[in-house]
């Protein structure tokens, strides 16, 4: 409650004086869990809140760096929503975190139309060592949202690792 207003008001604030986020606004809650929680008429369904709390509990393990207690958590939460994209690249990112590329990988095959979740795929396939399947999952984000820097630097970065110099400046550039 009044905590968690505090923060998103110091957030708030760091954002608006930092000129990388110049105009910039804070992404809301009903935008980052919207897939599954919210009803057709637009509105949370009635159980939304304890979902998102539980979540907001598992970013908050996470960023402090405890992802093996973040994961069961998260685990949970995608049994009672399998479909919730946001749950899936939340387990996802953890898993890589704690070293389980291959398993966060898998998490998010078929993914769908989410270019973040298809980026997380691509860092997870990295660090597995499956460079060209993470480059083709890197295009696919691309494809999906060519606004995201950080899919293009990672795509020039695998591209490099590949030794394709001119498809990595090219990423790079983009």
């Amino acid at each position: 409650g009044e905590v968690v207003a505090e923060d998103r008001g110091r957030a708030r604030e760091a954002v608006a004086g930092d000129e990388l986020f110049a105009g910039q606004e804070l992404v809301e809650p009903r935008e980052v869990v919207a897939g599954g929680l919210l009803q057709s008429g637009g509105g949370f369904r009635q159980d939304a809140l304890p979902l998102w709390q539980r979540l907001e509990e598992a970013n908050w393990a996470s960023a402090r760096g405890d992802d093996a207690a973040a994961v069961p958590a998260l685990r949970e939460l995608l049994k009672e929503e399998p479909g919730n994209v946001a749950f899936r690249r939340a387990l996802s990112s953890a898993l890589r975190r704690l070293g389980r590329a291959r398993e966060a990988a898998e998490l998010l095959g078929g993914t769908g139309d989410d270019a973040t979740a298809w980026h997380e795929r691509a860092l997870a396939l990295a660090e597995a060592g499956a460079l060209d399947e993470a480059i083709r999952s890197e295009e696919r984000a691309r494809e999906l949202n060519p606004l995201l820097p950080e899919v293009h630097n990672h795509l020039g970065v695998l591209q490099a690792r590949k030794g394709r110099a001119s498809d990595a400046l090219r990423a790079f550039e983009e």
